[in-house]
């Protein structure tokens, strides 16, 4: 698999996930959609094909 940072910026990432903001992340990366949230611990990886 390529470097996640290739994908998304990992500092900003971080940024978004440490804020007191209950958000949602979503990008894709080697050919799945990865989901992060809203709570930092809560991450799913879906098949982009699907």
């Amino acid at each position: 698999m390529p470097p996640l940072y290739d994908a998304i910026d990992p500092e900003a990432l971080t940024a978004v996930l440490e804020s007191n903001a209950a958000v949602t992340v979503r990008f894709e990366y080697a050919g799945y959609r990865v989901v992060i949230g809203p709570d930092s611990d809560e991450v799913s990886v879906i098949d982009a094909d699907r």
